[in-house]
């Protein structure tokens, strides 16, 4: 169970930090904060994974928090109003959520089922 925790406070709450440090000095949590942290964490969750189906989802999550970042950056140079740039922190919210939470289960199954330590060196 120990290496479950430092697991979910490893890759759950480390790569958070940011948002929760924003918010609290800030009280909100811009747009380009969610989608940039939602580029790394998919593709962080997606490359740490052993299943193939989170690995090609977390490319993919990760390539759409992209086009999100991008847009919301193409949209402040160039003060354009795209349509679709409101719905890009609900977008990244969904995508950090459901990476978090099948983070969770995948090491859950891990670190308790199958017993392996947090660290195989």
């Amino acid at each position: 169970m120990q290496a479950f925790i430092v697991s979910i406070v490893a890759g759950c709450l480390l790569p958070m930090l940011p948002i929760m440090v924003e918010y609290g000095l800030a009280d909100t949590v811009q747009g380009n904060t969610w989608s940039l942290t939602g580029v790394v964490y998919a593709a962080a969750v997606g490359i740490a994974s052993r299943n193939q189906a989170i690995v090609i989802s977390g490319f993919f999550c990760s390539t759409i928090c992209l086009i999100i970042y991008g847009a919301e950056k193409y949209g402040e140079v160039h003060q354009a109003d795209l349509g679709f740039i409101p719905y890009g922190p609900v977008i990244t919210q969904a995508v950090l959520y459901c990476f978090i939470a099948g983070y969770a289960i995948e090491r859950f199954g891990r670190h308790c089922v199958e017993k392996r330590p947090y660290l195989e060196l």
